[in-house]
């Protein structure tokens, strides 16, 4: 027999070349991977480019990648030569280049400031009309997608490293995720199938590119079938951030940890709401999306349009509302129908989890036997899952009803809820100046319709509405204000467009400036339909996550609080346009101004509103994380089980030569796991390597007895987590003996 060592080839301490197999499955992936990546950075960042060509560049990329890594040899030379070209081409236009960056740098820094709490400025130095600034920038693009190509394909064709292509991709993505902006999901789900793909097959091919090449092929359809059938029934594009990441981002925020006396992101800091007061940062004011999902269920024995008032704000910052502590039912007196009367009730039901807020439609009256004052704002002390509530209908024309506040109580209000930062009244009294002449001077006819007692405040409200709803739109995708800048003030003066949250915010601090107490409220609006259920004779729907609002309340002396609507109905872009017409938000009650959005109209609006505060939003979020699981679970199985095949084979196959040498193999990947071929092994694998002749049954038998063994003993003697990869990787002695 001879002495000739067995070389490195049976050995796993080189990767082994690609294979047919292997550079299809790669190229596939790699395709996916630059197309998806382009895709997404067009869709989130704006980038000035047609898709195609740049495509066609990175593709040409890929091309010139793959075949420089499927080359036995001269692949260094290849991948000099290729950058030496790419440079020499640069320099012969490097203006080209140089406006193309300079064009990626301007729209990625507009898109932070845009989208974050961080102000970066640039401007191109240079003046390029549309179709110049689109031809360099794909120019730009389209080269760094082709030499992009090159580490990805060694990653991918050589190293089989999942990691290294983990972290080549990745840093597209980021600044959308750090953002917190709206993603292009199907771009997403194709790059996260990907990654996917080639984690599972890392794990084999190292040492079998095209057992590796299989996995990829199989795993990849799976995951993009199971990820685009959840994007086809739960559309992400419409999600909204869960309650619970917003509630921990103003936990974070408000930590005494910057002696500066300053926020994350430079901004002024916000004060400690009264205990148990409720807080709302306009951080979290930034574009809005939806899931549909219901958050409340409303069984009333009336149908209607309904406010459902949950938390109050009364002091405004320019970063956020402070709002007013509740009281707790406990306080409360028992109910005696004898001495109070309503005309309505309703059960309302939280879907999601148990919780101690309470949301009371106007002119409430109890709530779980409990008397509420009016305008009462009151809390469960511990989590309820469902309640009922008493209530009348909402007055369509308020008149006095002789609720007289005690001198405290009034000095209060008319001190607190009229009280506007000193810095900004000037600009709240000039932009009311102004927006004042400019509908004069367009002949449009003032909204002041309202009669009766309390026509001089209505007709205020309802003006202001009008003024704001000529000078901003309504829009969902209004990104966050930044930092450095007062809310109201940006949203008169600069931006112009955003939701009920800019909305209400604005009109509360205008009508302060005119004498008229206001204030912020939060909760949800939505419409009951006139559909009366035979079994319990109620009228019942489901408030979704979409119904959230933010309101207007005035104050009405001898009345009390009373609602005004001032977000402007949407005109296309609003959550609910393919769902239920429960999603109105308007109450069915109008005061006499019946054009006027001011006041509570049956016009819809959808307004949304911040995250909602009183229930957990986070189904989606681990729905989106179970696929990934399930995926995983499924490559491994399919692993082990392509695996164990291979173990079967080498019992069965009738070249008793190869089987030994693909078991001499196994005995190599064991190697870094501390196992080690027998000499028995050694001398029998030289021997089907270079003898002429052909080894017996029980000559093969005894190296697979050699392995099961070694695996074996492996197993006893490594902690925990080895031992279940030594399972996954080496299933022998499980199911059919291999003879």
């Amino acid at each position: 027999m001879s002495s000739q060592p067995l070389g490195k080839a049976p050995s796993v301490r080189q990767s082994e070349p690609p294979t047919p197999l292997s550079l299809t499955a790669g190229v596939l992936v790699q395709v996916l991977l630059l197309a998806s990546i382009l895709r997404f950075s067009i869709a989130v960042y704006q980038f000035p480019v047609g898709f195609t060509p740049v495509l066609v560049m990175g593709l040409l990329g890929v091309a010139v990648s793959t075949v420089i890594w499927a080359l036995p040899r001269h692949r260094k030379g290849l991948v000099l030569l290729a950058l030496g070209l790419t440079g020499a081409f640069l320099l012969y236009d490097q203006a080209l280049f140089v406006y193309g960056a300079q064009s990626c740098w301007e729209t990625l820094t507009d898109f932070w400031s845009e989208n974050t709490y961080f102000s970066i400025s640039y401007t191109m130095p240079h003046s390029l009309s549309t179709l110049q600034q689109q031809a360099v920038t794909q120019m730009f693009l389209g080269t760094v997608f082709a030499l992009l190509a090159l580490p990805v394909g060694w990653a991918i064709h050589r190293l089989r490293a999942f990691w290294l292509v983990f972290a080549l991709t990745l840093p597209w993505l980021l600044p959308a995720f750090l953002a917190e902006v709206e993603l292009d999901w199907p771009a997403l789900l194709v790059i996260c199938a990907c990654w996917t793909a080639l984690l599972l097959s890392s794990l084999a091919a190292p040492w079998n590119p095209s057992g590796g090449a299989r996995i990829t092929l199989v795993t990849l359809p799976v995951s993009l079938a199971i990820l685009w059938g959840i994007l086809l029934l739960f559309p992400f594009h419409r999600y909204t951030q869960p309650t619970w990441a917003a509630y921990l981002q103003e936990q974070l925020k408000g930590l005494d940890w910057f002696p500066s006396g300053e926020e994350l992101g430079g901004g002024p800091t916000i004060p400690d709401p009264e205990p148990g007061a409720p807080r709302m940062s306009f951080s979290s004011a930034g574009p809005r999306y939806y899931t549909g999902q219901p958050i409340l269920e409303v069984a009333a024995t009336q149908p209607g349009s309904l406010y459902l008032r949950g938390e109050v704000y009364r002091d405004y910052t320019a970063q956020a509302w402070m709002g007013v502590a509740p009281g707790s039912t406990e306080n409360l007196s028992n109910f005696d129908p004898q001495f109070s009367y309503y005309s309505r009730s309703a059960t309302i039901t939280n879907l999601t989890s148990p919780n101690t807020m309470v949301y009371l439609p106007y002119q409430a009256i109890m709530v779980e036997d409990k008397l509420l004052f009016r305008d009462s704002l009151v809390a469960f002390p511990q989590p309820q899952q469902s309640y009922t509530v008493g209530y009348n209908p909402l007055d369509d024309s308020p008149s006095a009803k002789g609720i007289i506040p005690s001198l405290s109580q009034r000095e209060e209000i008319y001190s607190t809820y009229l009280a506007v930062p000193e810095e900004l009244s000037d600009n709240l009294l000039d932009w009311y100046t102004q927006a004042m002449e400019e509908l004069e001077n367009s002949g449009e006819s003032i909204r002041a319709d309202a009669t009766g007692q309390y026509a001089g405040e209505l007709n205020t409200a309802s003006l202001i509405a009008q003024l704001l709803e000529r000078n901003a739109t309504y829009d969902l995708r209004t990104p966050r204000t930044p930092s450095d800048s007062d809310f109201v003030v940006y949203f008169l003066e600069e931006s112009h467009r955003g939701y009920c949250v800019h909305f209400a915010s604005a009109a509360v601090l205008l009508l302060r400036t005119q004498g008229i107490p206001a204030r912020y409220v939060s909760g949800y609006a939505t419409t009951i339909p006139s559909t009366q259920d035979p079994s319990t004779g109620k009228y019942t729907t489901r408030v979704a996550d979409f119904n959230a609002h933010a309101w207007v309340e005035i104050y009405l002396y001898g009345y009390g609080w009373y609602p005004v609507e001032v977000t402007p109905a949407s005109t296309g872009d609003t959550p609910d346009q393919s769902l239920p017409p429960v999603a109105s938000t308007a109450p069915t009650p109008t005061p006499t101004v019946t054009s006027a959005p001011a006041t509570p109209t049956s016009t819809p609006t959808a307004a949304p509103e911040a995250p909602d505060q009183s229930g957990t939003q986070v189904h989606l979020i681990w729905l989106v994380w179970a696929v990934p699981v399930v995926v995983l679970a499924a490559g491994l199985w399919l692993m082990r089980h392509l695996r164990y095949r291979h173990w079967r084979k080498m019992g069965q196959d009738k070249d008793t030569n190869a089987a030994v040498l693909r078991a001499y193999r196994w005995f190599g990947q064991l190697e870094r796991w501390g196992g080690k071929a027998g000499a028995e092994t050694e001398a029998l694998a030289r021997k089907a390597r270079f003898s002429q002749h052909s080894l017996t049954q029980q000559e093969r038998s005894l190296v697979l007895g050699q392995f099961r063994d070694e695996v074996v003993r492996l197993r006893q003697s490594v902690p925990i987590w080895k031992r279940w990869l030594l399972w996954l990787l080496f299933p022998v002695g499980t199911g059919r003996r291999a003879r």
